[in-house]
């Protein structure tokens, strides 16, 4: 038997790709033979990131777990910070409420207060287990939308509007990406 020692640097792999990773998978370290006895070394950072990307690479078979992840920690958050808005009674609502000027609604503060509180707090349930994701997702955005506009608006500039902004981001994605299947919509 005839084997051949060939070095395979990050740019000149090819076709050995997927040899290489079935032979990772398979728990074949450094040294793999091939069936036409050529003996491939791998370099050690090779190695490194041939074993890097198959350990991540299969994390895409995970998705709906990473769905799942991200829709109980956001709900656990918006629970928590809805609740007390929830509960502070028509004076809070009326305080919340007042944000909606910064969009041009002058009317009725007290009733946008009240369905900021619950859009949060039961919004937050809604999205863990996974009902009307993408209407809660929809009311989600916009009364973050609002509550960036009421930092920006009221001087306090990005750094305060930072987080309104980044959770505005996210909910306007999972719009469009879906609550997966561990969820009660299943879609």
């Amino acid at each position: 038997m005839q084997c051949i020692s060939v070095k395979i640097s990050q740019y000149e792999i090819s076709k050995t790709d997927r040899i290489i990773l079935n032979a990772i998978s398979l728990g074949i370290k450094s040294h793999i033979l091939l069936p036409s006895n050529i003996f491939i070394t791998l370099s050690p950072s090779y190695q490194q990131n041939i074993y890097t990307m198959a350990l991540l690479g299969n994390l895409g078979n995970y998705k709906n777990l990473g769905l799942l992840i991200i829709r109980i920690g956001l709900g656990i958050m918006f629970i928590y910070h809805g609740y007390p808005k929830l509960m502070g009674g028509t004076q809070n609502w009326k305080d919340i409420g007042e944000s909606m000027k910064y969009v041009g609604i002058h009317f009725w503060p007290a009733v946008w207060g009240l369905l900021a509180a619950v859009t949060e707090c039961f919004g937050g349930f809604l999205l863990i287990i996974g009902l009307a994701f993408r209407p809660v997702c929809i009311l989600i955005f916009i009364t973050l939308v609002v509550a960036a506009l009421t930092h920006l608006r009221t001087g306090g500039g990005l750094g305060d509007a930072a987080h309104a902004i980044e959770d505005a981001v996210t909910f306007a994605g999972l719009i469009f990406i879906g609550p997966g299947k561990y969820s009660v919509d299943k879609k």
